[in-house]
């Protein structure tokens, strides 16, 4: 008997949770909210990095990893003398490099895919100077 006046309360409180959702989204709706939270847009870098990264945008899930992936080209083709993540970080104006440090230890996004994709581009620029 108790398990079951605690499983009527769950329900009761699940329903009022469900109730009191619909009416916020009724609420949000009326007022013109939007209640899913957009992802924000990547932060600019130099246009040619920027172009050249918007190929490879959609095999990010994280905006942040994105953004990474940006700055590490960025710092690859600057004239710093070594190309290790403090120096690029600096360089890029990152307080640290802690962020590009996890994009390329934890961050969830595959070589494969990265590399199937640079191939790609390469045989299409192929193809179209013939």
């Amino acid at each position: 008997m108790v398990r079951r006046s605690l499983f009527l309360c769950d329900l009761v409180a699940i329903a009022k949770i469900i109730l009191f959702c619909q009416s916020r989204m009724e609420r949000d709706d009326e007022i013109g909210m939007v209640t899913m939270v957009q992802p924000r847009k990547p932060k600019a870098t130099v246009q040619c990095i920027d172009t050249y990264c918007k190929l490879y945008q959609d095999l990010f899930t994280e905006v942040r990893s994105y953004e990474s992936f940006k700055y590490i080209h960025w710092g690859l083709l600057s004239d710093i003398k070594r190309k290790t993540l403090p120096a690029i970080a600096k360089i890029v104006g990152l307080r640290n490099e802690q962020c590009l440090h996890h994009f390329l230890s934890e961050s969830p996004w595959q070589v494969d895919q990265l590399e199937q994709r640079r191939l790609q581009i390469i045989k299409n620029l192929r193809v179209s100077r013939e």
